[in-house]
């Protein structure tokens, strides 16, 4: 009788070890909040990313639980070895991992960029613009008369319709990240000779010659190039 007791008192007992190791193992991911190291795990996500070819360089990485349970949000500025653009060496990033114990993460969500990236962050109460805060121009003014007539030249190197056309205003230059940059708005006639409105425009200063890097062509890229002008101090005003 009293085998019997003592055989019915072990069996729950290793039921009950078997169940908690069952729980502490399925409840692994949602304890691990935040990884050890956040730019560890940003950069191991970038890393894997097969639109990025080149070495990059990340900076102010931070994380935060996302609304997903056991998902974490990873934000932070990134900078391609050429540089992504003129006056955005440095643009936001944000990637989603699970994290299944501290230094044990997957990638949940592929690496989102600028605005779409700063959607993400903000959802996870991480406020971050667009570009760092020391990435705003120093000594910005309005482009020089011989700044403006490099514009005109490289204009006639682009992909523009009718190059010959272009009209200028609003012309900023500043230095940024090493480089003299310059945001302004252009307009030019299309296919049937009549302008298409004034659109920004980005480019790099190198003495009396100037390098068109991005020209606002679709209302998506124009959207994006105000922003970076906004973000770096270089926003067109009127003369």
């Amino acid at each position: 009788m009293s085998l019997r007791k003592a055989r019915r008192w072990r069996w729950p007992s290793a039921w009950g070890v078997m169940a908690c190791a069952a729980l502490a193992w399925f409840a692994a991911p949602v304890a691990a909040k935040e990884p050890v190291n956040p730019s560890d795990a940003l950069s191991e996500a970038l890393a894997a990313d097969p639109r990025l070819h080149r070495d990059f360089v990340l900076r102010g990485v931070v994380s935060a639980p996302s609304n997903v349970s056991g998902h974490t949000v990873l934000c932070g500025y990134l900078s391609l070895a050429s540089g992504l653009s003129a006056a955005r060496e440095f643009q936001l990033v944000s990637v989603v991992v699970a994290l299944r114990s501290p230094g044990d993460w997957t990638v949940v969500r592929m690496a989102q960029y600028g605005t779409a990236a700063e959607y993400e962050c903000q959802t996870a109460g991480i406020a971050m613009s667009l570009v760092p805060p020391s990435a705003r121009a120093l000594n910005v003014r309005a482009a020089w008369p011989r700044e403006e007539q490099g514009v005109q030249e490289a204009m006639r190197d682009s992909d523009l319709l009718d190059p010959f056309s272009v009209q200028l205003r609003r012309l900023r230059v500043g230095d940024l990240q090493a480089a003299v940059v310059m945001c302004g708005e252009f307009n030019a006639k299309n296919a049937y000779g009549a302008y298409m409105g004034f659109q920004p425009f980005i480019g790099t200063v190198m003495g009396d010659h100037v390098r068109i890097d991005r020209l606002g062509h679709e209302p998506r890229m124009a959207q994006l190039l105000n922003e970076a002008c906004l973000e770096t101090g270089l926003t067109p005003t009127p003369r």
